[in-house]
């Protein structure tokens, strides 16, 4: 099973400013049965970035989808995957997932979603 780290609830804000990194590149892949309106990279101090994908349920019954971001740092051809949630989205919801790389000089990350139906 994937570590994924928990958020408190004070630190899942969607405001201020969201640097990336000029070297940084995004991939994103999604299913016809979401939607991904709002994607974010935070640099923290300590060199890992945050990323946080609003993943938005359009149709009118709920949905599962199993949700996972992987990193790939310099001179990696295999990424590092951080965990693979398994969510029920309600009809019209929305759900937040966030990841924290695993260490400092991300180069590029790639938001999954699968449908699990």
């Amino acid at each position: 099973s994937a570590d994924v780290p928990s958020v408190p609830d004070e630190a899942r804000t969607w405001r201020g400013a969201v640097l990336v990194p000029k070297d940084m590149l995004l991939a994103t892949a999604h299913t016809s049965k979401v939607r991904i309106p709002r994607i974010e990279a935070h640099p923290l101090d300590d060199g890992n970035v945050r990323i946080w994908a609003r993943i938005q349920n359009p149709s009118s019954h709920p949905i599962e989808v199993g949700v996972a971001c992987t990193f790939r740092f310099a001179g990696q051809i295999a990424g590092v995957s951080r965990g693979f949630l398994e969510v029920v989205i309600p009809p019209a919801g929305y759900y937040d997932a966030d990841f924290l790389s695993p260490r400092a000089g991300v180069e590029t990350y790639t938001i999954l979603v699968r449908s699990l139906e």
